[in-house]
C-alpha cells in the first residue's frame, strides 16, 4: 500500500464529510443534502464500507480527495497533504518524488514569506513607524489584534519584497507575476504594493492567498487596492477574517457581515469574534456557501450609504435560496460598522441582539424613501418590494409580508397577490431556458436500478440464477453495465459463497465507479427476500419487453423477433405462476 493509499484508509470518510455537511444516517449508509447543487431532497450518499461518496442528482463522486478537490477546490497535493496531517502521517517518499510541486503550493509558500516580510517591517523596523502610529493612535488598534491578523507595511520602495523573494528566497520573476505581488516594468520585476498598509486575505484552512492594501496618506489613490485574481486567489470566494473567526461563528451559529477590513478588525477587537468582511458591497453566492458550514444566520452590518442598501437588497435572492435566517443592522449615527464600535459599543452591542428581520427593514427602507399616500410613491414600492417578497419560501412569512405591505400602501391583500402572481408570470416570460443535461432513459434507469439490487442482494447465487433465465444474451446498453453483469455472474460461478467487496476488488479500475455507485444505490426497503425477488424478476421482465419494442421499431427480422416474443411470454408466464 503506498501512501496515498495510507492516508485514504486512514481517514474515516464519515467523519471528515461531517465537518463539511450534515449526514444522517440511512441503513449502512450515510445521505445529505447534495452540496455541488441545490437540492431538497437528499440524493448525496456517503459509504464508509467502501469509503465513497456519490451523488444521484448530479453524478458527480469520488473518495476523501475528490471531495477536498471540488469542495474546497484543491489540488491533488494539497489535499494528500491536508488528509495526511489530519491523519498524522509524514509523507517523506513523497518530498523525494516531488509530488508536492504543485503550483498552488508555491505561491502558497511565496505569500507566506510576503506576508511575513511586510509584518516584520510594521512590527519590527523602523520603516514602519509611521504606518504603527497610524494602525495605534488613528485608528484605535492594539499590537495583539495586529499580530493576530498579521497586518504590514509595503516601504515606498519599488522592489523591497521583489528582491527579498527573488534573491534570498529564491522565487523566479513568474512566480512573483503569478502570485500577484509583483509586475514587470522596465523588464524587471518591481512589486505590486507600495507605501500601503498590508492586510494577508487568509482561506479558512489558513492558506494565505492574496493581499489587500490601503493607501497611508489621503493623497493614494485608490484608497484599497487588492491582489489580482490568480491560481488561488478569487476575490467572490474569499471572506476577510474567517480564518480566525470561523469557530465563533460556528459556536454562536450566525454571522455577522461587514465590508472592510476595519470594520473585521474593529469588531474583532472589542470581542465581537463572529464576523467576517466580503472586500465591498458585492456578496456572492460563493461566499454564502462557505459560510452555510459554519451557520444558519447571517446579520447584515453594511455600510450607511445608498451602496450597502443596495448591497442588501442584491443579496436576498442568494440568501433565500440558500435558506438563511437573515437580519439587518443599521445605526444612524455612523457610516460604517469601524466607527460605530469606536464611537458607541453598547450601542452596536444592543443593536446585535436585536437585528431587524431584513425584510421588515426592506419595508421601512421603501416607506421612508417613497410616499405610501400617493400612487406614484405606492408603485414604486411594489415595483421595490414585490420580486423580494414574491421569492419568500416560507409561505407563512411570504403571507405575512404581503399582507403588512398591504396595509401600508392601504389596499387588500388579495389586490397585493394578483400583482404578486403577474410578477412570477412576467419573469417565467423572461426565464432563458437553461440547457438541459441528458436524462438517462428508462432502459438505462432500470439496467442501473437491477445491477444496484444484484449488488446489494444477500444471495447473490439466487438472484444471479433468476436473472439468467430473463436477461440471457440481453444487450445493455452501457458496455460497463454489461461488463460489470458479465464480471459478476462469472466471480459467482466460481466463488459462490463470494464477498462482494472481494468481488469490487478483483474489478478492473474502470469498471470500479460502476460499482460503486450501483453498490450505494437508495433501494427500497424489502420485508422479505420473496419481496425482494419480486421486485428484480418484475424489472427484469420490464427490461426485456423495452427490448422486444426496440427490435420492433428496428425493424427486426420477423422470425427472429416471433422467438424473443415467445419467449418473453412463457417467461411472463411462469413467474406469475410462481
Amino acid at each position: 500500500m503506498n501512501q496515498v493509499d495510507q492516508v485514504r484508509e486512514k481517514t474515516d470518510i464519515v467523519a471528515l464529510l461531517s465537518e463539511y455537511i450534515s449526514l444522517k444516517p440511512a441503513g449502512r449508509n450515510f445521505k445529505a443534502n447534495c452540496p455541488f447543487h441545490h437540492e431538497k431532497t437528499p440524493s448525496f450518499v456517503v459509504s464508509p464500507e467502501r469509503q465513497i461518496w456519490h451523488c444521484f442528482g448530479c453524478s458527480r463522486g469520488g473518495d476523501v480527495y475528490t471531495f477536498l478537490m471540488e469542495f474546497e477546490q484543491m489540488e491533488f497535493a494539497e489535499a494528500l497533504r491536508f488528509l495526511a496531517n489530519r491523519s498524522g502521517i509524514k509523507l517523506l517518499e513523497f518530498k523525494k518524488e516531488g509530488i508536492f510541486a504543485s503550483r498552488k503550493e508555491t505561491l502558497y509558500g511565496l505569500n507566506h514569506l510576503t506576508a511575513e516580510f511586510y509584518h516584520y517591517l510594521l512590527t519590527k523596523h523602523r520603516i514602519g513607524k509611521n504606518a504603527m502610529d497610524y494602525l495605534l493612535n488613528e485608528r484605535g488598534l492594539n499590537r495583539k489584534v495586529i499580530e493576530t491578523f498579521k497586518i504590514g507595511f509595503a516601504p515606498n520602495s519599488e522592489d523591497a519584497l521583489s528582491k527579498f523573494l527573488l534573491k534570498k528566497k529564491g522565487y523566479s520573476e513568474n512566480d512573483l507575476f503569478d502570485a500577484g505581488v509583483a509586475l514587470k516594468r522596465g523588464g524587471k520585476a518591481v512589486d505590486f504594493f507600495f507605501n500601503r498598509i498590508i492586510f494577508p486575505l487568509i482561506d479558512q484552512r489558513d492558506n494565505i492567498v492574496g493581499f489587500s492594501a490601503r493607501g497611508l496618506t489621503p493623497r493614494a489613490i485608490p484608497k484599497y487596492i487588492n491582489t489580482k485574481d490568480t491560481l488561488i486567489y478569487n476575490k467572490s470566494y474569499h471572506l476577510y477574517g474567517i480564518n480566525n473567526t470561523k469557530k465563533e461563528i460556528k459556536n454562536k451559529n450566525q454571522a455577522i457581515i461587514v465590508e472592510g477590513e476595519f470594520d473585521v478588525i474593529s469588531l474583532f477587537q472589542q470581542g465581537i469574534i463572529n464576523v467576517v468582511g466580503i472586500k465591498g458591497t458585492a456578496f456572492t453566492e460563493h461566499q454564502l456557501n462557505l459560510l452555510k458550514r459554519y451557520c444558519n444566520k447571517i446579520i447584515l452590518f453594511l455600510d450607511k450609504d445608498n451602496a450597502g442598501k443596495e448591497a442588501v437588497i442584491r443579496s436576498i435572492p442568494l440568501i433565500e435560496k440558500l435558506e438563511f435566517l437573515a437580519g439587518v443592522i443599521s445605526l444612524d449615527n455612523s457610516k460604517d460598522p469601524d466607527e460605530a464600535v469606536r464611537n458607541n459599543l453598547y450601542e452596536v452591542k444592543e443593536a446585535l441582539k436585536h437585528d431587524e428581520d431584513v425584510y421588515e427593514y426592506l419595508l421601512k427602507d421603501a416607506t421612508s424613501k417613497y410616499n405610501p399616500q400617493t400612487p406614484e410613491g405606492k408603485t414604486k414600492i411594489a415595483k421595490m418590494l414585490l420580486p423580494i417578497y414574491a421569492n419568500i419560501s416560507n409561505e407563512i412569512i411570504k403571507e405575512h409580508y404581503l399582507r403588512k405591505l398591504g396595509t401600508k400602501l392601504e389596499t387588500t391583500y388579495e389586490s397585493i397577490s394578483k400583482e404578486v402572481e403577474k410578477y412570477k408570470k412576467d419573469i417565467q416570460v423572461q426565464v432563458i431556458k437553461k440547457q438541459e443535461t441528458v436524462k438517462k432513459n428508462r432502459e438505462q434507469l432500470l439496467e442501473e436500478y437491477i445491477l444496484s439490487l444484484f449488488i446489494q442482494a444477500k444471495d447473490l447465487s439466487e438472484v444471479k440464477n433468476e436473472l439468467d433465465v430473463i436477461l440471457k444474451n440481453y444487450p445493455f446498453s452501457l458496455p460497463s453495465y454489461k461488463r460489470l453483469y458479465d464480471n459478476l455472474s462469472s466471480f459467482i460461478n466460481r466463488s459462490p459463497d463470494l464477498s462482494i467487496n472481494k468481488f469490487a476488488d478483483s474489478l478492473p479500475q474502470e469498471l470500479r465507479q460502476v460499482f460503486d455507485i450501483c453498490y450505494i444505490a437508495p433501494i427500497p426497503q424489502f420485508k422479505s427476500n420473496q419481496d425482494f425477488l419480486k421486485e428484480i424478476t418484475q424489472k427484469a421482465l420490464e427490461l426485456k419487453k423495452i427490448y422486444i419494442r426496440n427490435k420492433i421499431r428496428q425493424g427486426e427480422d420477423s422470425a427472429n423477433l416471433e422467438q424473443i416474443k415467445d419467449e418473453y411470454l412463457r417467461l411472463e408466464r411462469s413467474f406469475k405462476n410462481r
